[in-house]
């Protein structure tokens, strides 16, 4: 009886305060930052540089169904940073990879630094799946 009542009314210490705060603080920063933040999903393609008539342009297999996703948009990032570009020439010829029929589009990149303006140089591109 004297070892309930004493259990019944301890009185809790100050490191069990402070273990119930941090449980709440990190409980309600977690809720905050799955409320605010946002995920995008990319579409990463490994491409080739090529220069087409005097200028510069990227050569990309992208899978059949991705070609409308990838021409309706105008931007691009290669290493973190954006660039805009526009479609020059898609080929007539599929090619069949994997399982997969793909296209090669030819994207014409405005500003693109000097030190990817080098023929047959291959860089990964990001572009937005949605």
């Amino acid at each position: 009886m004297i070892d309930k009542y004493i259990i019944l009314n301890r009185k809790p210490t100050i490191l069990i305060k402070l273990f119930i705060c941090n449980i709440i603080f990190l409980t309600g920063l977690i809720i905050w930052s799955i409320n605010t933040f946002s995920y995008q999903k990319y579409f990463l393609v490994h491409s080739q540089i090529s220069s087409l008539n005097s200028y510069y342009c990227i050569k990309v297999l992208i899978p059949v169904k991705e070609v409308n996703k990838i021409t309706s948009q105008n931007t691009l990032w290669i290493n973190n940073k954006i660039y805009q570009y526009r479609v020059v020439r898609k080929d007539n010829k599929i090619t069949y990879k994997n399982k997969t029929n793909y296209l090669n589009l030819y994207l014409e990149i405005n500003h693109l630094e000097k030190e990817y303006q080098i023929d047959g140089y291959r860089i990964d591109v990001l572009f937005k799946k949605e």
